[in-house]
């Protein structure tokens, strides 16, 4: 990022980040290429402009680069380029880890779906009646969502209606 104009200066790698905005970005200004990050990534910037380098580690920005915003994650850092007793532009150094985030969001869920369904079996493998375990299974199934109502509802033998069942959470903050 360069000047005042703060002009977007690339690698060719960073051509791949840059989506549909690829090749007219360059030499650009960095908010009129991603003005949908200015808010976030402008003191970041700014804070390299006035002499200090910063880091960040998988980071998330929402980028539009192909017509809608996705989530997109960066490890990247912002230092200086000081040139006699100013700084006329910053050093952008980046890594997308975007398959990494999600690879790790999705191990984080399954971890999590399984920790609940073995809470869930603790819970209920002892209940004597399959009215007792619906009521526990409703309650926790309303805690891991986190929700403050959560219902079941028990099918008649002609699949012709249902009696719906609702148990009242009180979540306490």
């Amino acid at each position: 990022v360069w000047a005042p104009a703060r002009a977007l200066i690339y690698n060719d790698p960073y051509g791949a980040i840059l989506g549909d905005k690829h090749p007219g970005a360059l030499g650009r200004g960095f908010w009129d290429v991603w003005p949908e990050v200015r808010a976030q990534i402008e003191p970041v910037i700014e804070t390299a402009f006035a002499g200090q380098a910063s880091f960040f580690e998988n980071l998330q920005v929402d980028l539009d680069r192909g017509g809608t915003l996705e989530p997109a994650w960066f490890t990247f850092s912002y230092s200086p380029i000081p040139a006699d007793d100013r700084i006329p532009g910053v050093l952008c150094v980046c890594v997308e880890t975007t398959t990494f985030a999600l690879e790790r969001a999705a191990r984080q869920e399954s971890e999590d779906t399984l920790l609940f369904l073995d809470r869930l079996t603790r819970a209920t493998s002892a209940l004597a009646s399959a009215d007792a375990v619906m009521v526990q299974t409703t309650q926790l199934l309303g805690q891991q969502m986190g929700v403050s109502v959560c219902a079941y509802a028990d099918m008649d033998e002609d699949e012709d209606g249902f009696l719906a069942f609702k148990h009242y959470l009180i979540m306490i903050w």
